[in-house]
């Protein structure tokens, strides 16, 4: 018996020993985004301001607790919307506010859509304008539902870490981010 605890304290103090608290420095570990909070919604609660049958207003708000005031005070939100969700399509998403307009080349008749959004603490609104004169505003707040938007905020933080960042290319927003989705 004596001879084994003789063993096992002679396998103790070669254990605890030869441990030491101190090593190699390890490699330094890539730059995080862990603070940039992202998220992707689908618009469907579209409510009008006015429509007067060719020009419109309609707005649809999500409330995101994410949006703080610290965020109000230095941050960034940047929201961006899906171009076309059609397959045959590639994809293509927006900074907000973005405009976009047309002619119908045989009957001269034009239209013009404008979406933007406004912040507010817990809160994003996403506000569509525009006036249609070939087909009327009837269709297009049936159009606006399904509406896909990314909604990404930038800590102060972060933003000074990447000053070169175009924050409008959703593509270098994306790729900081760490969300792209194959087309």
């Amino acid at each position: 018996m004596k001879k084994i605890l003789f063993l096992f304290a002679v396998i103790a103090t070669v254990v605890f020993t030869s441990c030491s608290k101190e090593g190699k420095q390890g490699v330094a570990g890539k730059d995080g985004n862990a603070n940039i909070i992202n998220t992707s919604l689908t618009l469907r609660n579209w409510h009008t301001i006015w429509d007067d049958g060719t020009s419109y207003d309609y707005t649809d708000s999500i409330s995101w607790t994410q949006i703080d005031g610290s965020i109000l005070s230095n941050g960034v939100v940047l929201v961006y919307a899906l171009e076309s969700t059609d397959n045959n399509a590639p994809v293509v998403w927006y900074a907000l506010p973005f405009s976009f307009s047309g002619r119908d080349n045989t009957t001269g008749l034009k239209y013009l859509e404008s979406f933007s959004y406004s912040i507010n603490r817990g809160a994003i609104k996403i506000e569509c304008v525009g006036y249609d004169e070939i087909s009327g505003s009837a269709n297009i707040l049936s159009g606006l539902n399904g509406v896909q938007i990314r909604i990404v905020v930038i800590p102060p933080s972060i933003m000074s870490k990447y000053p070169n960042t175009n924050w409008k290319n959703y593509k270098e927003v994306d790729g900081l981010v760490n969300t792209y989705r194959a087309e």
